[in-house]
């Protein structure tokens, strides 16, 4: 969850997560579905903006990239409508010392 380089911008120069993607998809090859609410539907090229349903419904790991204020309102709604199992990791610990890497 996140795209752009800082807290609830739409600016994506410098940005560390296109390199985490790239890092992720070497790794694991699976589907990888981005929700950056600051940005329309199409994020780069090739790469859709999916809604943060879509990505939570899905997601086997959700990465809070960025700690948009969306985010860190909604956290709740967001771990509650994960699917169960979901391993989180929280790189800005909006889930309040639940640690870095938690399951739901």
């Amino acid at each position: 969850l996140g795209y752009t380089f800082k807290q609830d911008v739409d600016d994506t120069r410098d940005s560390l997560v296109p390199k985490l993607m790239r890092y992720l998809r070497r790794e694991n090859p699976l589907e990888i579905m981005v929700n950056e609410p600051n940005l329309g539907e199409i994020i780069e090229s090739n790469l859709k903006n999916y809604s943060l349903t879509d990505c939570l419904q899905n997601a086997d790991v959700v990465v809070l990239a960025i700690n948009h204020a969306e985010y860190i309102k909604n956290y709740e709604e967001i771990f509650d409508s994960a699917k169960s199992g979901a391993i989180f990791a929280d790189l800005w610990n909006l889930g309040k010392n639940k640690g870095t890497f938690y399951t739901k």
